[in-house]
């Protein structure tokens, strides 16, 4: 689904939930039906791919197509209104889902229909989407009654919107499994390469890294390890400071929305320790590892002009000049293949040799 153009802004907001819709793995152990379960997956998914080729369904109307250039500095390109108006898309539509949430909350299933009680939640807009998503209606005394030919779909939609650990983000991308890693999923898929993640999704699980699915509420995916003398709350990977690993994440603002980058704690000991690389770590590190390029970021607080730049100076065919600070900005790809894999995982090894003593 991931366009470098896309026929409007709205296409874009779709798309990113049309990306980060996982495959259908159903809850097994769940008494609602597999039949239900899948049903409800086709119901949603059904939703954003209507709402996507036809758009005015739910917005009153289009707006021209547009992106920020980096991921982590949305004022670069002086673009303030294009966020603004990303997230009253989003809004419309996290507005409709949540209705649906609502209903199944509140809903109550009568001889495989589903009726909700005041049928004001439900406005017209709504209901023609529901209606091309294959959910035929009637009202009567306040009420509006759903149908549907798979009647198992309400008894997952109510299941999923009010099981204990029910949430909107769960509900609306069918994360049924609440011990399945949907994100794996989503995101070997999006970075190109399955087989590449998974050979470093092993190394993480064999090396015991612990997964985070889903921070913040977001579709995401971390595996971290902490080398801090707290274990601090997990933060974006740009803002890491004691914990290993890796981090997915969406970024639905610029061109190519999925990221995965390197936790990279203690850098300042890792490029000092750059002689006892291996030449395809250091190759690594030298392409990756932002160089000086005189901010002066590092000496902001000088008063004098006169404190040395702390870049740390590394010999691989010639002299680099190596930041250390954020590296989570710089070690972070659009794509996965084996040599990044490989890569990532020498880098996550070498952390673990010169920060565990």
């Amino acid at each position: 689904m991931i366009e470098e153009k896309y026929k409007s802004l709205e296409h874009r907001v779709l798309g990113a939930y049309i990306d980060t819709l996982p495959p259908f793995v159903p809850d097994k152990s769940s008494e609602v039906t597999e039949e239900g379960q899948k049903g409800f997956y086709d119901f949603v998914k059904s939703i954003y791919h209507n709402i996507y080729d036809t758009p005015l369904l739910l917005y009153t109307k289009l707006n021209e197509d547009d992106f920020y250039t980096y991921r982590f500095n949305k004022t670069f390109d002086k673009k303030p209104k294009l966020y603004i108006q990303m997230q009253s898309d989003i809004k419309k539509l996290e507005d409709f889902l949540n209705v649906l949430f609502q209903i199944g909350i509140e809903g109550r299933i009568e001889e495989g229909k589903f009726v909700i009680e005041n049928s004001k939640k439900i406005n017209k807009k709504y209901l023609v989407i529901l209606e091309q998503c294959g959910m035929s209606h009637f009202e009567e005394s306040k009420k509006c009654t759903l149908l549907n030919n798979n009647a198992e779909i309400f008894h997952a939609w109510k299941w999923m919107a009010s099981r204990h650990e029910a949430t909107l983000l769960a509900f609306s991308r069918c994360l049924f499994n609440t011990e399945y890693s949907y994100a794996g999923d989503i995101y070997s898929h999006l970075l190109g390469s399955t087989e590449a993640f998974n050979e470093l999704e092993k190394y993480l699980q064999d090396n015991g890294y612990t997964r985070i699915d889903n921070r913040d509420n977001q579709i995401t995916l971390d595996y971290v390890r902490n080398y801090g003398k707290k274990d601090m709350p997990v933060k974006d990977s740009w803002a890491e400071r004691t914990h290993g690993g890796i981090s997915l994440k969406y970024y639905n603002y610029v061109a190519k929305p999925p990221c995965i980058s390197l936790r990279v704690p203690g850098n300042k000991d890792i490029l000092n320790n750059f002689e006892l690389m291996d030449d395809e770590l250091k190759a690594f590190v030298v392409r990756s590892n932002k160089k000086c390029d005189n901010c002066r970021y590092c000496v902001q607080t000088d008063k004098t002009g006169t404190r040395d730049l702390i870049y740390i100076s590394v010999n691989f065919d010639r002299e680099y000049k190596l930041c250390p600070l954020f590296p989570g900005f710089d070690y972070c790809w659009d794509y996965m293949d084996h040599e990044l894999a490989e890569n990532m995982i020498r880098h996550l090894s070498f952390i673990n040799r010169i920060l565990i003593c």
